[in-house]
């Protein structure tokens, strides 16, 4: 597997006042975008983003706007994205107008799959890294300061659960090298993107009185959160969820992350946010999945998105 991670500042030929924005709060987004393809025809591309299935360059253009719109009106320091197939999307997204809203730097795991990882930021990174394992999809690891705290952001997409009892063992690796990297953090730390699991109800994912001897141990309670527990909100959520499929919700997309967003000396823990609202959702509450015939719509998964604050 080819795992290159391309991160760079990105710079617009003109210059452009700079966008005021609140450095008391840190937000982070994940959004599965979709199969967000771009307009290149490499081959690989799923259908009905194909020639064949109708999917061109002013469709592409199209959603691109639609997803950048959405990304401003979500307006979060960091970004990241599940789904995309290309640099070249984070860019056309960039163009698109999260330029003028702040987002200046990114990042996107170029590999041989067609579709990946990427982040956009408001705030310069320290670093990118990838952690690619044999067998395991890569993750992607942004280190950042946000005024004078280091976070540490892994970005990810495990694999389908429709991929049977291999794509399962491969979770499990997975989630059992996102629990090392975040209990060897000595800072705040957030693991973010789609799990193809529901946190705190699954084997996989489990809060710690479950019973099972799971690879990533998550909790609601702040006064659970460890070392080795990690904290998600949406453990006990009243949302739905944010992923629809033969008629059941489910928690894929999540943002865990370490005790230190909990210990008064940092950022702290403020809310989480899931955009299940119009445009974002039908008139039944489900997510908008972008339609080519109509050439409108948005992804098949709902966005997150996980505040902290200075007290």
């Amino acid at each position: 597997m080819k795992s290159a991670v391309l991160a760079v500042l990105f710079l617009l030929a003109v210059s452009c006042a700079q966008p005021s924005f609140d450095d008391s709060t840190f937000s982070i987004l994940t959004y599965n975008a979709y199969l967000l393809f771009d307009d290149t025809v490499d081959g690989d591309e799923y259908f009905p983003f194909t020639k064949d299935g109708g999917y061109d360059g002013d469709k592409y253009r199209k959603r691109i706007s639609l997803t950048s719109s959405a990304l401003m009106s979500m307006d979060a320091t960091l970004i990241v994205l599940e789904e995309i197939e290309s640099e070249k999307v984070i860019i056309d997204l960039i163009n698109a107008g999260l330029y003028k809203s702040g987002y200046k730097y990114y990042g996107f795991i170029d590999t041989d799959i067609p579709i990946s990882v990427a982040f956009i930021s408001k705030i310069p990174v320290n670093s990118v890294s990838v952690h690619s394992l044999d067998g395991m999809r890569p993750v992607l690891e942004v280190n950042l300061d946000f005024r004078s705290d280091s976070i540490t952001v892994y970005a990810l997409h495990a694999p389908s659960r429709l991929g049977g009892s291999d794509a399962e063992e491969k979770r499990r690796e997975l989630f059992e090298y996102i629990s090392f990297l975040l209990s060897s953090s000595d800072s705040l730390a957030i693991a973010a993107g789609d799990f193809n699991e529901d946190a705190g109800k699954s084997s996989l994912i489990s809060i710690p009185s479950s019973g099972f001897d799971s690879p990533l141990y998550v909790t609601e309670d702040e006064g659970e959160v460890s070392s080795s527990v990690f904290f998600c909100p949406t453990v006990s959520s009243f949302y739905a969820g944010t992923y629809f499929y033969e008629d059941k919700w489910y928690f894929f997309d999540n943002i865990i992350f370490t005790s230190h967003a909990f210990d008064d000396s940092m950022l702290e823990y403020q809310g989480t946010v899931i955009y299940d609202n119009p445009p974002y959702t039908d008139s039944y509450g489900r997510p908008q999945k972008y339609d080519i015939k109509t050439n409108s719509g948005y992804s098949d998964h709902l966005a997150v998105k996980v505040i902290f604050r200075y007290n």
